[in-house]
């Protein structure tokens, strides 16, 4: 398990992580104790970053887009929503192995800002079809502390919180 003042990564094998537990400060509290039962978000991983473009660009021509696109340092993610309402994430592991996810985790980067870095996803998408390097691509950008969707977000405004 890894442990920062907002969240903590919980395993049980070699994932970097299975369960999250966070105190995200952002959030409003919750008058209505119902809608805060249940998970927050399940993920699916795929493996390379060509097939997350593909599943972009079929749910986009459905008319489904994430609300919030992100690499997170970790993984490279996209957030949904389902018809209900539940959160949904497809994601690629940015290391090749647990040990180095691990290690990142670990980095005064990470702890600084754990939620990660939104993509933009025009640009994103054309990096991934010019067939650029997707070591490149994983590489998150350093923007300094962020602890919410909210701080330094290209999608979140203040307005959006729970």
């Amino acid at each position: 398990m890894l442990h920062y003042p907002h969240a903590s990564f919980i395993r049980w094998d070699d994932e970097h992580h299975r369960l999250v537990l966070v105190a995200d400060r952002g959030f409003s509290p919750i008058e209505n104790r119902r809608v805060a039962e249940g998970i927050n978000h399940i993920s699916f991983t795929l493996p390379t970053l060509a097939d997350l473009a593909a599943s972009y660009e079929e749910k986009k021509a459905r008319g489904i887009t994430p609300h919030w696109p992100v690499n997170h340092g970790i993984s490279t993610s996209m957030y949904y929503y389902d018809p209900d309402g539940n959160e949904f994430e497809m994601q690629v592991d940015n290391f090749d192995t647990d040990i180095e996810a691990h290690e990142f985790m670990a980095t005064s980067e990470y702890k600084d800002n754990p939620i990660g870095v939104d993509l933009d996803l025009t640009e994103w998408l054309e990096r991934v079809k010019t067939g650029e390097d997707e070591r490149f691509l994983k590489k998150r950008p350093i923007i300094g502390p962020r602890h919410s969707r909210w701080e330094k977000s290209i999608y979140y405004k203040p307005s959006d919180k729970v």
